[in-house]
């Protein structure tokens, strides 16, 4: 399901979608570039890439071909160490036209206001439950989303 107000933000040339294990970040990312999935690249950092050497070889690997989207899944493993530095050169190079950096831990380095979505934002609103809901043909009413959620609904 497109969430629609986060949409937009996400086509920035650089987005950081930040937050904790299980907020929903790599999920989101996904959803979003499984629209452009033909141009759209997915990689994930591990532990290995806290080695600059490494980090710039996977980086440069995954720029090669110029896709039109780059998702950096499980960036925390770079951020912190030597190769945060790397992750940082990377983005500024703008080798590839939209990278979206997915990450528990915030970089070191600055991240603009408009280009970072957060955990608070990641949580669905009601308004998004009720339209999962609807899309899954689930038979809840709002008032019962509204329940679970801890919500009220005025009639």
């Amino acid at each position: 399901m497109r969430r629609a107000r986060l949409h937009a933000r996400l086509q920035a040339p650089v987005v950081f979608v930040v937050g904790a294990a299980g907020a929903g970040k790599s999920t989101l990312v996904r959803h979003e570039l499984g629209e452009d999935a033909a141009s759209a690249r997915i990689i994930t950092a591990v532990r290995d890439w806290q080695r600059p050497e490494i980090a710039e070889r996977m980086l440069a690997e995954a720029a090669r071909g110029r896709p039109g989207s780059l998702a950096i899944d499980d960036a925390h493993h770079l951020i912190g160490s030597a190769s945060e530095r790397v992750l940082e050169r990377f983005l500024a190079e703008g080798r590839v036209p939209r990278v979206l950096v997915v990450s528990r831990t915030m970089p070191s380095f600055e991240v603009k206001g408009d280009a970072l979505v957060t955990a608070p934002e990641l949580a669905f609103r009601l308004d998004e439950v009720v339209a999962l809901v609807r899309v899954h043909s689930w038979n809840f009413s709002t008032i019962h989303v509204a329940w679970s959620m801890g919500e009220s609904v005025r009639p």
